[in-house]
């Protein structure tokens, strides 16, 4: 105890022995900074005694005498240690431009507007809290499926879904404008009564689904339809939304008062041909991509852009598809490459690839974690988001995907091509259970209804045909 003394008692350092002190601790945090900077693997220390002007191999010298002589060098030549603080500078700039690069993968917004981003974010929190409730039910009823699983019964289930799919046969077809009919799609409807198919005369057809009959005809675009699609909230007043190849957004009632004309028009939304359209779940919103490599997302409620993607793709966008939540939204674009875009943080979160070709078609299972991605190279791939890769590769065509969907109670999906088929497939083991064959030419696009057993298909021949498995319905 008499050993110890106080902090009082210890003596304190003149100015001159703090700063003597204050430059040994730099000299030492510099020479640490150098040393880390060093390469330790033997290709990268070669490379650097080359960089230096010095042999790169001596006679009976290891790796870590090597190493050894390239710390020497460095620490006894100022002009290496500038060199060295240099290349540590360039990579830490080329670090700082990744940053950048990534950061550019968020949504940019139309418009700095305080208005416009107060907007912006109150959307981005209607899609968390709706989300957030809609995967909630989600996963409830998963829970409750698996915790009632019965292995045999399941089997016999899918067997007799099989033997359900493979009785689908053409019931009805009829020769729908002058054109090719590019894209068609069922009401959302509980009895599913109306079809509508878009033509690349740039008309869209509303046709009864009873008899293929002409029941509305909507001639409000100049050039070739890409996209339809149905609002899943039933009690909008803008049920249908199609876009055209000259840009223009249009959204109809269906109402016969209103002279069969768009009673919303988004024109001139992107500045070349507009692909694939999809309304949000909530129906508030709508997704749409385009040729111009961009999506947009537009607020139905204020019929305005709220924010737009320029930077994810190096091609043009040609399909998107939203996740059943309402969190995600995926894109597929012409040089092969997919990605995931979270709605609620306006960021790229996902990279899909593995397609050698273009990607034509998207579809999320009601399961919430798997992606079917339909391409030029013939193949379906079945994305698995929990584990960030494609879970199963489908053989399905042997020419280009135009289209595919996944049915609404997950348990199979159909795709049409351009081989002049749709095909059908068990989701439990992705096998081919039926294949139509109607058309006499390519297949553009294809649809299921809400129940499963009606099939709709357009193709490059002009013609609509309708698709059942039971025998007793003929049109």
């Amino acid at each position: 105890m008499s050993d110890l003394i106080s902090l009082n008692q210890v003596p304190e350092k003149s100015p001159g022995e703090q700063s003597q002190l204050s430059a040994i601790v730099s000299e030492e945090k510099e020479l640490q900074q150098l040393l880390y900077s060093l390469p330790t693997g033997d290709d990268q220390v070669k490379l650097k005694l080359r960089e230096l002007g010095e042999p790169i191999i001596l006679f009976g010298e290891d790796k870590a005498d090597r190493r050894e002589r390239l710390i020497k060098l460095v620490l006894s030549n100022e002009e290496y240690k500038d060199i060295l603080m240099e290349d540590e500078e360039d990579e830490e700039d080329e670090e700082w431009e990744t940053a950048i690069a990534e950061q550019e993968e968020y949504y940019e917004p139309v418009s700095e507007d305080e208005a416009h981003c107060d907007r912006l974010y109150e959307a981005r929190q209607f899609i968390a809290d709706y989300s957030l409730a809609k995967s909630k039910q989600r996963l409830l009823k998963q829970k409750e499926f698996f915790k009632n699983f019965n292995e045999i019964e399941n089997l016999k289930k899918r067997r007799l879904n099989n033997n359900f799919l493979q009785k689908f046969q053409l019931i009805g077809s009829n020769l729908i404008g002058d054109r090719a009919l590019s894209v068609v799609k069922f009401s959302n409807d509980e009895q599913n009564q109306y079809i509508a198919c878009g033509s690349w005369n740039g008309k869209v057809y509303l046709l009864d689904k009873e008899n293929l009959t002409e029941k509305f005809v909507f001639s409000d675009h100049d050039e070739k339809i890409g996209g339809l699609d149905w609002n899943p909230n039933l009690n909008s007043n803008l049920k249908l939304c199609s876009s055209g190849a000259e840009g223009n957004i249009c959204f109809y009632s269906l109402n016969e008062n209103n002279n069969r004309k768009p009673i919303l028009n988004f024109e001139k939304a992107h500045t070349n041909r507009i692909l694939k359209i999809q309304f949000h779940p909530s129906g508030k919103f709508l997704a749409s991509c385009s040729f111009d490599k961009t999506f947009k997302i537009w607020d139905l409620e204020y019929s305005k852009n709220l924010y737009q993607q320029f930077n994810g793709h190096t091609k043009e966008i040609f399909t998107i598809s939203h996740h059943p939540d309402g969190s995600l939204l995926s894109s597929g674009g012409l040089e092969g490459i997919g990605r995931l875009w979270d709605l609620r943080t306006g960021k790229s979160i996902m990279t899909l690839e593995g397609h050698v070709k273009g990607i034509y078609s998207m579809d999320w299972h009601p399961n919430g974690y798997q992606l079917c991605s339909g391409s030029g190279d013939c193949t379906i791939k079945v994305w698995d988001v929990r584990m960030g890769k494609d879970y199963q590769t489908i053989p399905a065509h042997n020419k280009l995907i135009s289209d595919l969907k996944i049915s609404k109670d997950g348990l199979s999906m159909i795709s049409s091509s351009y081989d002049g088929f749709i095909n059908i497939f068990s989701w439990d083991n992705f096998i081919k259970v039926h294949s139509l064959k109607g058309h006499s030419d390519k297949v553009m696009s294809c649809d299921l209804n809400e129940t499963s057993n009606y099939i709709v298909s357009t193709g490059w021949d002009r013609s609509i045909k309708l698709w059942s498995n039971d025998k007793n319905v003929i049109i």
